[in-house]
């Protein structure tokens, strides 16, 4: 799939406060729900034919972030993709592009968090880019331009 991230919490397709539901209906896939960690009480939906995670919000059950997997592509900024490329090259071009990021031991910060960028591996002589985090709750939201 093709993700874009859209810097409007209400242009998008995925927004934060959408409920199973309707999340569910946009996926269209079976779901397995889990707990991201034992202290949680709400479970979150994986839709593992997509390579996709849907979170939900501890206190409302409303759709709170989104967790993209490869082989999924996510488009930022300036047509940054996010996944499926090296991370030498991902901050090559978040350089040359003059896009603001952090980074840390886990990967890259994008948007004042709303966007994390995981790096398993990132000491690693060629590490990759595994996943992307899509903080809704944060004030943005994300349109899926192919399945």
């Amino acid at each position: 799939m093709i993700f874009e991230y859209i810097d409007d919490k209400n242009r998008g397709k995925l927004k934060a406060g959408m409920n199973r539901e309707e999340v569910q209906k946009i996926f269209n896939s079976p779901i397995f729900e889990f707990k991201k960690s034992p202290f949680c009480e709400v479970t979150s939906d994986a839709f593992h034919e997509l390579d996709i995670h849907a979170h939900y919000n501890q206190k409302t059950n409303k759709l709170e972030g989104i967790e993209i997997f490869q082989p999924n592509h996510l488009i930022y900024k300036n047509d940054v993709v996010l996944l499926e490329r090296d991370l030498k090259f991902l901050l090559i071009d978040l350089k040359n592009k003059k896009i603001p990021f952090t980074t840390d031991c886990l990967g890259i910060d994008l948007e004042k968090g709303k966007l994390g960028v995981y790096v398993p591996h990132i000491d690693e002589s060629c590490p990759e880019c595994a996943c992307v985090y899509v903080d809704l709750e944060g004030g943005c939201s994300l349109n899926i331009l192919d399945k």
